[in-house]
């Protein structure tokens, strides 16, 4: 994060989500609990980073995509950069393995519902 930082000259802050990498605990990564998550880290860089809301920009990586569509959609942000992102989780199954997607119980986030609440510029980034 250091090398991107000093890179594009700006403060970078990444938070990982609950029971993946170093991030372990009896939290289960629900779609809740790493939205919540999310606005946690947003609050730490607006409260005690005292980064203006209109300086925060909030990037999202495929799965990230979606946290990142709900902090845009909740909070006040500067901006959104989504790579790779999809409608909706549930959507991404039912298109790749929907046979079997009765079988599966995941968070949703359904990142064009999110859209319709996004007032920030935001980038779009694929393929």
């Amino acid at each position: 994060m250091n090398a991107l930082s000093q890179r594009i000259r700006a403060h970078v802050m990444a938070f990982e989500y609950f029971s993946y990498g170093l991030c372990k605990g009896p939290i289960e990564p629900t779609e809740e609990t790493i939205n919540n998550h999310a606005e946690r880290a947003y609050s730490f860089a607006r409260d005690t980073l005292q980064w203006p809301s209109d300086r925060i920009l909030v990037y999202g990586h495929s799965m990230g995509s979606g946290p990142a569509c709900h902090v845009a959609a909740t909070k006040a942000v500067g901006g959104l950069i989504l790579k790779s992102p999809y409608k909706s989780l549930r959507n991404v199954i039912q298109e790749k393995i929907w046979i079997f997607s009765k079988l599966f119980s995941c968070p949703n986030w359904n990142n064009q519902e999110a859209m319709k609440h996004i007032q920030c510029p935001t980038l779009f980034i694929h393929g």
